[in-house]
């Protein structure tokens, strides 16, 4: 492709194009909590917002050990209304100018319990393992302020699946 794309990068505004809602995501590093050679079972992740304007989708991803692939967690819709239009409870509405709604916060928000698929690599769930690391793909304006990623120690029996 012999196109030259432009990204402007900024601080205050919260949409592209004027109503566009921005995608964007982040890959936090691989926790082990204190412990590489502990299995562990990852159970659901927690986070909590603020600065919440209008419509915003959330995706959670997990990967194990050193799984290339990212497994699903959950997906999810927070909506905080822009104005009074937007706004359900709004017994009215001035025609012309409506006065902007102030950015809102959602705490905390607690994901379903990891649903595992099968690893033929590991032999275990993928939920299953040593180190986990989380994505969230974000669609729209938020700011997170805190991630909390919930696993359990496992029971594993020494030399387990070692064979000559």
């Amino acid at each position: 492709d012999a196109s030259i794309w432009l990204w402007e990068l900024t601080n205050d505004e919260r949409f592209d194009n004027t109503d566009n809602r921005v995608s964007w995501a982040f890959e936090t590093p691989a926790f082990t909590w204190g412990d590489s050679f502990v299995l562990k079972q990852l159970d659901c992740i927690e986070l909590w917002v603020d600065k919440l304007f209008g419509k915003v989708d959330f995706i959670a991803e997990y990967r194990v050990d050193s799984y290339p692939c990212w497994f699903p967690i959950h997906a999810w819709t927070q909506c905080s209304a822009r104005d009074c239009n937007e706004d359900i409870d709004a017994v009215s509405c001035p025609a012309y100018p409506s006065e902007p709604y102030c950015e809102s916060f959602r705490a905390t928000m607690v994901t379903p319990k990891v649903i595992p698929s099968c690893l033929k690599q590991s032999g275990r769930p993928s939920n299953q393992g040593y180190q986990f690391q989380i994505r969230l793909r974000i669609k729209g304006w938020a700011r997170i302020r805190g991630l909390m990623v919930y696993a359990m120690p496992l029971a594993k029996q020494p030399y387990l699946g070692i064979t000559c």
